[in-house]
């Protein structure tokens, strides 16, 4: 089950990377969805943004207790200045921060999946659907920046 998920990332982890490379700087600087949203480039950062947050959901949820790993996407993007940096470091950046989320997802024993994390003030979801919920949003926003 958890593994179809798993087995999904890791085909786009494998196979987006080069396409996403392929496009020039002003492909990614452009294409905002609508005036005042995000271009391409950062909704690249916000995926960025989103593995580093997951990455602490999927490994905390394993050892604590009601982990609450939260954050403010509008604030992340802003302040890591993502239309700044090269769309090239940036897809190397998404890269290899999903490489490492292969890695832990594969090494989660099945019993800990149920665990739950708080990813918001009033919400709890258990591993299992972050990881679902997690490939989702990656392939919605993927979606937004090239179509596969």
């Amino acid at each position: 089950m958890i593994h179809s998920a798993i087995s999904r990332l890791e085909e786009l982890v494998n196979r987006l990377p080069a396409t996403l490379s392929e496009k020039d700087a002003s492909y990614f600087l452009s294409g905002s969805i609508a005036p005042g949203k995000w271009n391409r480039q950062e909704i690249l950062g916000h995926l960025i943004d989103s593995a580093l947050n997951n990455l602490q959901r999927f490994v905390r949820t394993q050892y604590e207790h009601d982990p609450f790993v939260y954050y403010e996407q509008d604030t992340w993007n802003k302040l890591n200045a993502y239309t700044q940096a090269s769309h090239i470091e940036l897809v190397e950046l998404w890269k290899q921060l999903n490489a490492q989320i292969i890695r832990v997802l594969k090494n989660i024993p099945d019993e800990a999946f149920t665990r739950q994390c708080r990813v918001s003030v009033t919400q709890l979801m258990p591993l299992h659907e972050l990881v679902y919920d997690y490939v989702g949003h990656l392939e919605y926003h993927l979606k937004q920046i090239i179509e596969f």
